[in-house]
């Protein structure tokens, strides 16, 4: 995925545990994936499509694989990307095992990693989540109660809140209400065991991303995680771009403040330029008649003068001897 943009890099871990008494793996990439006719030549030695690879990593991987009993295969995405697979058997497996699986989204390791705060007064949920949502390629951060997540300071990058809904002290609406009064707000996601339908309304239309219930199934807050993420790093995007233009547009001088604000009406730039033109010849034309009336002389001569006329561009004035 060397050639993708980070930001839209994703990999995608799966486990499966067979029936047939095989674990399977699944490592789904975002990347661009293999052309169909060289898939025959993907697990042969010294065959790389990377300018500076050895083509060496799937051959032994493969001849690993086989000699553990196990398989291993490609195959492209619908979309971007491809997916390999690979089996290995289970140790005293008997055939009978119940098929179970797990799924686990990775960020790219030379992405920027996203940060979760969690906010729970329950030590062991705090501990479990840690646990579940570290797994998941997230840098984790846990809080024993709204207040103790509130003093510490304001975080710049990719992140997003959960808090529990029900706290002594402060509840997660009071936490919600406290970080709506900041520049900028991270996406929370609360979790509740007891929540009514009045106290979801009121936490999504101050901004939650999502409500959910306990026991919270995790592949669901995984998933909502990953949105609320992404919320946030297009919400922080736009919110960087405005702070950028209000700095701009305070440094603006007053001529290029008045020209913006003739934009913004829609003129043209011919019709800029001749406003501008405008005012500047008559402020000329005032300056000249106070500085001649001013002075009361016309050529170095003192005298009484009166004005009686334009020609083009100027005042004409005539003056009388003393």
């Amino acid at each position: 995925m060397d050639g993708i943009d980070p930001a839209g890099r994703h990999l995608l871990i799966r486990t499966s545990l067979l029936q047939t008494g095989f674990v399977e793996v699944c490592v789904r990439d975002s990347g661009a994936g293999f052309a169909e006719e060289s898939y025959q030549q993907l697990l042969e030695s010294f065959y790389t499509t990377k300018g500076g690879g050895m083509g060496m990593g799937l051959a032994i991987s493969n001849t690993m694989l086989r000699a553990l009993g196990g398989r291993l295969w490609a195959e492209n995405n619908p979309g971007p990307g491809a997916a390999f697979y690979f089996t290995l058997p289970v140790a005293g497996a008997d055939g009978e095992v119940m098929a179970s699986t797990q799924e686990y989204v990775y960020q790219d390791a030379k992405a920027d990693v996203a940060r979760v705060f969690f906010v729970d007064d329950d030590p062991s949920v705090l501990k479990a989540m840690e646990r579940l949502i570290g797994s998941a390629g997230y840098a984790v951060e846990t809080f024993a109660s709204a207040q103790e997540f509130l003093q510490r300071e304001d975080y710049d990058g990719n992140a997003c809140l959960v808090a529990d809904l029900h706290m002594p002290g402060e509840t997660g609406l009071d936490l919600q209400t406290a970080l709506n009064t900041r520049a900028y707000t991270l996406p929370i996601i609360f979790l509740t065991g007891a929540g009514s339908a009045s106290t979801g309304v009121s936490a999504m239309k101050q901004g939650a991303v999502d409500f959910l219930s306990k026991p919270v199934d995790e592949k669901l807050l995984l998933s909502t995680i990953a949105r609320a993420v992404e919320t946030d790093r297009q919400a922080r995007a736009r919110y960087r771009q405005q702070v950028a233009a209000k700095e701009k547009f305070s440094n603006l001088t007053p001529r290029e403040l008045e020209i913006m604000s003739l934009v913004v009406k829609g003129m043209l730039n011919k019709q800029i330029a001749r406003y501008i033109g405008d005012k500047r010849e008559n402020r000329q034309d005032a300056s000249r008649e106070r500085h001649a009336e001013s002075r009361g002389q016309i050529g170095g001569r003192p005298g009484a003068f009166f004005r009686v006329g334009r020609i083009e561009k100027g005042p004409f004035y005539c003056c009388t001897g003393t």
